[in-house]
């Protein structure tokens, strides 16, 4: 089995709540498998995974406020031949342990439904969506499978 790229270390961590040190510094590591480069923003901290080199990473003057993910920084990261594909959240938790919740009879996995004291997550849409049974739902109703 391969050594896991150093990139997940800082996700674990993250996950046990240990975070980079808020100090507006970029730690530049080697690119994912595939060639694969990103920037990962952390409070305060930001960390590069890159074939450039630290000095090249630097030169685009990227921070840990924000600047990694410019899209300066970003255009210079992914170079004349690359793309720029999402800007996005990644959240981490450790498992809880216990058995995985089953799949639904459609295949895919249920959303837990949110307690009653706290709102349920704006995921992209605003107004209510209506789930396959004709109940109104809070959560965006899923896409249908390639097959349907």
């Amino acid at each position: 089995m391969p050594e896991p790229h150093p990139l997940l270390a800082h996700f674990t961590d993250a996950s046990d709540g240990r975070f980079p040190s808020c100090d507006g510094g970029v730690t530049v590591l080697p690119p994912l498998p595939g060639g694969l480069e990103c920037s990962v923003a952390f409070t305060g901290h930001a960390v590069v995974a890159t074939a450039l080199s630290a000095a090249e990473v630097h030169a685009g003057r990227p921070d840990g406020f924000g600047a990694s993910l410019a899209p300066d920084f970003l255009r210079r990261l992914a170079g004349p031949d690359g793309w720029i594909d999402t800007v996005d959240v990644t959240l981490t938790a450790r498992g809880t342990g216990g058995p995985p919740r089953p799949a639904s009879p459609n295949g895919r996995r249920e959303r837990t439904p949110t307690p009653a004291s706290s709102a349920p997550v704006n995921c992209g849409t605003t107004s209510r969506s209506t789930a396959t049974n004709g109940a109104s739902s809070p959560w965006p109703t899923a896409l249908p499978d390639a097959a349907s």
